[in-house]
């Protein structure tokens, strides 16, 4: 029964979202998960961006100065941190994978900066890895549907990970994001326009719109 009902929601959501391709430049999704952290998608990508452009490839921004990497991914938060996370990677890629993104989720780990989260994303992202990189949205999305209550995004990853198959593990991430950022937001879900609502425990105890006030 659980299966069918998960089964169900990933149908819905996936009528009502267009997946992404998610085959994407390995060294710009680095970049951008990297600075990514307590930064939003529309000052992470730009501020990858930047960066490539300026310095090209690991090469090219491992010899940039921290300075010159600070003010070029402003205004990203702890923008003097990550600089030297960008550096520091940047460094590791030419010294020990000749230049290039790994592609196992152990050796990116080993790059300053990226977590479990962020090695998922790059995985799934550009090498068509089968797994779920747990974000926020997943996280919260996952506890609303009854899935996980793991604080832990570990955790919550594996249970992912027994429920879903390899072959749906990437557009289940595709969609819980899209769906977190639409209607189910973190804290504050709005139930009342869901449509898994009725396969949701959560929903199902706030199938109310908004009072209306004068």
């Amino acid at each position: 029964m659980e299966g069918r009902r998960l089964r169900r929601i990933v149908g819905t959501l996936r009528r009502r979202y267009e997946l992404k391709e998610n085959r994407r430049r390995p060294f710009r999704v680095l970049m951008h998960v990297i600075l990514a952290a307590r930064t939003t998608d529309l000052v992470s990508w730009p501020a990858a961006d930047r960066l490539i452009k300026i310095g090209k490839d690991a090469r090219g921004i491992s010899k940039m100065s921290i300075g010159n990497i600070e003010k070029t991914i402003l205004p990203s938060n702890f923008y003097r941190n990550k600089a030297r996370y960008v550096k520091a990677a940047c460094r590791m890629l030419v010294d020990e994978f000749g230049g290039r993104v790994p592609r196992t989720r152990e050796e990116l780990m080993r790059l300053p900066g990226v977590g479990g989260k962020s090695a998922d994303i790059v995985m799934s992202f550009c090498y068509d890895k089968p797994v779920i990189a747990v974000d926020a949205h997943v996280k919260w999305v996952s506890s609303v549907l009854d899935i996980s209550h793991e604080k832990d995004p570990e955790k919550v990853r594996a249970r992912l990970h027994e429920i879903f198959p390899e072959r749906e593990r990437s557009k289940v991430n595709d969609l819980f994001v899209q769906f977190g950022k639409e209607i189910c937001n973190t804290g504050r879900p709005k139930c009342w326009m869901c449509p898994v609502s009725k396969m949701c425990p959560y929903g199902k105890k706030r199938m109310r719109a908004p009072q209306k006030t004068n």
